[in-house]
């Protein structure tokens, strides 16, 4: 089955999420033509990127207008680290990006940032997730 190029870059998104530093070191060049990629999309998009010990979700709102936050929904195993007015139903959206900053407490537990927003014409959702992480088995 194909992959779209939407889907290679969320996955490359969840694996570098989930690798952390480590990996942006390996291919820098990679991951800066794909975080160039996804800066200058149209519309309403986020992903997961490192955030020192925990993990932004950016959302990238390229899309002419006002927008607002209808609601959001953190995962169970997030903690937001962020200002909760970052993403309270509401609050205004930016025109380009905003860094949301989650916590994990536990690298084994999936979890996810969903925003949705309304503008005056149309509203737009997206949905950062980050799968969980687990070693792989030591050798026999």
């Amino acid at each position: 089955m194909p992959t779209s190029r939407a889907q290679s870059m969320r996955t490359l998104n969840l694996i570098c999420a989930v690798m952390g530093s480590a990996y942006f070191s390996r291919c820098p060049g990679v991951i800066t033509a794909w975080q160039a990629c996804m800066a200058n999309l149209a519309g309403f998009h986020c992903w997961a990127e490192p955030e020192t010990d925990d993990i932004a979700i950016v959302l990238s709102l390229k899309e002419p207008g006002t927008f607002k936050i209808k609601d959001s929904t953190i995962s169970p195993g997030a903690t937001l680290r962020s200002p909760r007015s970052t993403i309270s139903p509401d609050s205004q959206l930016q025109f380009g990006h905003t860094r949301v900053v989650l916590m994990r407490s536990n690298s084994a537990i999936p979890i996810s940032l969903t925003v949705n927003i309304k503008g005056s014409d149309h509203s737009f959702s997206c949905r950062a997730t980050v799968p969980a992480f687990l070693p792989p088995p030591s050798p026999r």
